[in-house]
């Protein structure tokens, strides 16, 4: 379980890297980086 944790904390900073950065959250990137038909999964 803490590995899960350690690895939940990681990506929540990279995607406040994202967001600084790009100034846009994870689900504009995503919209925008792939096909509408993966977007509606």
């Amino acid at each position: 379980m803490l590995i899960s944790n350690l690895f939940a904390i990681i990506l929540q900073y990279l995607y406040l890297k994202l967001g600084i950065v790009c100034e846009r959250d994870l689900a504009e990137v995503c919209r925008d980086h792939y096909a509408h038909f993966i977007n509606v999964i």
